[in-house]
């Protein structure tokens, strides 16, 4: 059963409007508000409810390419739908991504990572090369797709820890999105 709504003009000329159950209840209001108050002007809507979804929406914005460029990273909105993450410093030439390794069941423990080479001194000058993708891996890959080990391409220097740990020797590789 779908409901109707009356809209009408008032005789003061302000709009009106009232919503029903039923399209009985709409025309009797109609005769009573045409008899009562002498309005002419109403109309008669049935309404039907449509569906839909609301889904968030993320947007990137690139402060800058490389440090090099002289174009001005353009200003975010002042509206916008999800704040921006600071752009990270430029990391040392970093080696490629290793695939990620299967999740493992809940009762075994996650085996501990090796310890990364010492990371050498990138030269302060030249920009540092973007890491090349891994072409085995794939983050939109199904999960019950193996994945093929990574052919190591050749031996780069360890990434450089976040501002919040000390750097130490014996700190382990950090893979994944979130260090995991």
């Amino acid at each position: 059963m779908s409901q109707h709504m009356v809209i009408f003009q008032n005789p003061d000329g302000d709009p009106g409007y009232n919503q029903f159950e039923s399209i009985d209840e709409a025309v009797s209001f109609v005769e009573k508000i045409r008899n009562d108050q002498g309005v002419d002007s109403v109309r008669i809507f049935e309404l039907n409810e449509v569906k839909f979804e609301l889904k968030p929406y993320y947007k990137v914005k690139l402060q800058a390419l490389n440090a090099g460029s002289s174009s001005a990273p353009a200003p975010a909105p002042a509206a916008a739908p999800a704040p921006a993450a600071a752009p990270a410093p430029a990391p040392a030439p970093a080696p490629a991504p290793a695939p990620a390794p299967a999740p493992a069941p809940a009762a075994a423990p996650a085996p501990a990572p090796a310890p990364a080479p010492a990371p050498a001194p990138a030269p302060a000058a030249a920009p540092a090369p973007a890491p090349s993708p891994d072409p085995a891996f794939s983050p939109f890959a199904s999960p019950a797709a193996p994945s093929a080990p990574a052919a190591p391409s050749a031996p780069a220097a360890a990434p450089v820890p976040p501002a919040d740990q000390p750097a130490e020797e014996s700190q382990p590789t950090r893979r994944g999105l979130f260090g995991r």
